[in-house]
């Protein structure tokens, strides 16, 4: 009893003196059972580290990779799902201030206006994902503000990575507002439009990770503008 004792305790200080990309590969890995297991290590590991440390990991990990968990596993899976995106918040992680402003102004939540402030930080910061966001969810609350939705649009079809960033931010975006509408968010289904020509919806190009002709700017426009469409 003793030597497996003093066993576990040997694992338990080599995992906290681990390098941050095994550990983050190790959570990723615990992600196979549910969210419970990912939290719950994380903790375990984050009790023993310096802020510093802690915030490294949270920069370093694609929480957006995450966003797919919120929808699914058992109650314990979800609330421990929001309690590592408010811990991921805290600490700055764009990915997670995205969620967390998201669901905000998808639930009615706060001020629109503060919400949508932050929004704007992130994607003038050039957070590709709140790019996109911002400029859907302005569609969705202010249709009017043509001028804020071109300049986003501009934005996002001139990034230099535009072609290798759209369909997977498409696909995080989706999962993003999957995680939202499991809250019981009560809103009415809206319709979402496609392109006038050819008539090509978010869900087949993103989920095939082509059909949309991305050479027709409709079809290009489309999916981004309706990526947070609650339909």
């Amino acid at each position: 009893m003793a030597h497996t004792l003093s066993k576990l305790g040997g694992l338990k200080n080599n995992v906290e003196c681990l390098p941050i990309d095994m550990i983050i590969t190790i959570m990723q890995l615990l992600l196979g059972s549910g969210f419970e297991g990912f939290f719950n290590f994380f903790i375990a590991w984050a009790r023993s580290q310096r802020p510093c440390a802690i915030g490294s990991l949270i920069a370093e990990f694609p929480v957006c990779a995450l966003y797919k968990f919120g929808a699914v596993g058992s109650v314990t899976d979800k609330l421990c799902f929001a309690r590592f995106f408010r811990i991921a918040e805290r600490l700055g992680n764009a990915d997670a201030i995205l969620y967390a402003r998201c669901k905000a102004i998808l639930r009615g939540e706060g001020s629109a206006e503060v919400h949508f402030t932050v929004l704007n930080g992130l994607a003038n910061e050039g957070h590709f994902l709140s790019m996109i966001g911002n400029i859907s969810l302005h569609n969705r609350y202010y249709p009017d503000a043509y001028g804020e939705i071109l300049r986003g649009l501009s934005a996002v079809f001139n990034h230099p990575y535009y072609n290798n960033f759209i369909v997977p931010a498409l696909t995080d975006l989706r999962s993003l507002k999957t995680a939202i509408s499991a809250i019981e968010i009560g809103h009415e289904a809206e319709s979402v439009s496609g392109c006038p020509i050819h008539l090509i919806g978010l869900e087949s190009g993103v989920n095939a990770g082509h059909g949309i002709r991305w050479g027709c700017l409709m079809c290009s426009i489309s999916p981004i503008v309706n990526a947070l469409c609650m339909s």
